[in-house]
């Protein structure tokens, strides 16, 4: 028997079967949709995260600068967390593991004393010869080893100028110190064969844009 397909049998067929219609649609569209995200998405190697627990950024040119300056970077996440906020526990179990830079606080370290070996880069001073040339750092420091450099003093301003890191962030007005840090486990800072140097070179990028050195 052959199947006649009118007009009416075409409104029958639509009538009753439009969430199917309706749901075919909408999965082709996700379809494309994360096919085309995924073709654009930058992957992990091409991103610099950063961990900051302050206020908010500053420098809003700074990101797209780093972007045009270095070579293999094609994106920059600041992942903000002020002490002070409700959420800083959770934003820590959602980005602090996964990011290359931290900016934390001396109490931070102190909190994670018995973390600090095996989370944070020992800054050798070959390490930090390829950040910057400033000699009059200081550093928080553990078993004789330097793990983050003070990028801002609450008692000295004087430091801070020459520093110049108060221009890239507003920092909490806690009262605490502010150190830098450089996760271990990142593949960014060119310490391994398999990885590369993008962290790195924001950092010194960072230091050269701000500091007096």
């Amino acid at each position: 028997m052959k199947l006649k397909i009118t007009k009416k049998t075409i409104n029958h067929f639509l009538e009753y079967n439009w969430y199917i219609i309706l749901g075919c649609l909408i999965l082709s569209y996700a379809t494309f949709y994360v096919s085309l995200h995924s073709i654009h998405a930058y992957k992990d190697h091409e991103k610099v995260n950063f961990f900051i627990e302050g206020q908010y950024i500053r420098d809003e040119e700074v990101k797209e600068n780093l972007i045009n300056n270095i070579d293999g970077l094609y994106e920059i996440n600041y992942h903000i967390a002020p002490s002070q906020s409700e959420s800083l526990y959770r934003l820590y179990e959602g980005y602090f593991d996964t990011s290359d830079i931290y900016i934390l606080r001396k109490q931070d370290f102190i909190d994670m004393q018995h973390l600090i070996k095996d989370k944070f880069i020992n800054i050798t001073n070959t390490f930090l010869s390829q950040i910057t040339n400033n000699n009059y750092l200081e550093f928080y420091s553990y078993e004789n080893n330097n793990y983050a450099i003070k990028i801002y003093d609450a008692d000295d301003k004087n430091y801070n100028n020459l520093l110049g890191f108060e221009n890239f962030m507003e920092f909490d007005p806690n009262g605490d110190d502010y150190y830098l840090s450089f996760n271990n486990e990142s593949l960014k800072f060119n310490l391994t064969p398999d990885s590369n140097s993008i962290a790195l070179e924001a950092i010194s990028y960072l230091f050269r844009r701000y500091s007096h050195e």
